[in-house]
C-alpha cells in the first residue's frame, strides 16, 4: 500500500493524466518499506488514535493489471458491479471513505465502505452513480479507442443523460403559464 497525494489538471488529456499518474506512482512504490511511524516523525504529524493522521480518504486498486478489456469484450452492460455493504466481509470503516476495485472477475467489482456518522447511504449511492458514470466513458474510450488521446478531464461528463435532462428540464424547469 501506498499513500499518494495527486493534483488533478482539469485541462490536461485522459492519455496524459493516465500516463502521469502511472509515472507517479511507480515513483512512490520505491517509498513504500519506509516505516510508519518514521513517515509520521518526517512529515511532524502528530498520532491521533481516533483517525489517521495521514488521510482519511483510501482509494485501492486489486489486482489492477489484469486486462477485462482483454478478457471480456462484451462487457458493455456487465461493466461495474457495485458490492454492497451486507456482501462485504469487512463493513467497520477504519477511514471517512474507503473504496475498492478489483478486476480479477468477469467485471469488474467495486466497494465502499465509509463511516456512517459522516455519510448517509444516499450520498454513498451518488458517489458510485457518478464513479460508475466515469468508469464507463473511461471504458468506452479505450474499447473504441477514439478520443483518448485527445479528450480532457474537463470534458467527462460526471452525471448520466437521465440525470442532466432532469436537472436541466425537470427540477430547473421554469415555465409556467402566467393570466392575460
Amino acid at each position: 500500500n501506498v499513500v499518494m497525494r495527486v493534483k488533478i489538471d482539469t485541462t490536461q488529456t485522459i492519455h496524459s493524466f493516465v500516463k502521469e499518474l502511472a509515472k507517479q506512482v511507480l515513483e512512490t512504490d520505491t517509498h513504500q518499506d519506509i516505516p510508519f511511524e518514521q513517515l509520521l516523525e518526517v512529515l511532524k504529524i502528530k498520532n491521533d488514535m481516533s483517525k489517521n493522521p495521514i488521510f482519511q480518504v483510501m482509494f485501492s486498486l486489486q489486482n489492477f493489471g489484469n486486462s477485462i478489456l482483454e478478457t471480456n469484450a462484451n462487457m458493455k452492460n456487465n461493466f461495474a458491479d457495485i458490492y454492497h455493504p451486507s456482501k462485504n466481509l469487512h463493513n467497520i470503516s477504519r477511514f471517512d471513505l474507503s473504496t475498492f476495485i478489483d478486476d480479477s472477475f468477469d467485471s469488474i467489482k467495486i466497494s465502499f465502505i465509509y463511516a456512517t456518522s459522516i455519510f448517509s447511504s444516499k450520498t454513498i449511492s451518488s458517489f458510485i452513480k457518478t464513479f460508475k458514470v466515469i468508469l464507463e466513458q473511461f471504458a468506452n474510450l479505450a474499447i473504441n479507442n477514439s478520443g483518448y488521446r485527445t479528450q480532457t478531464i474537463t470534458e467527462i461528463n460526471y452525471i448520466n443523460k437521465e440525470d442532466q435532462d432532469n436537472l436541466l428540464y425537470g427540477i430547473n424547469s421554469t415555465y409556467s403559464d402566467f393570466p392575460s
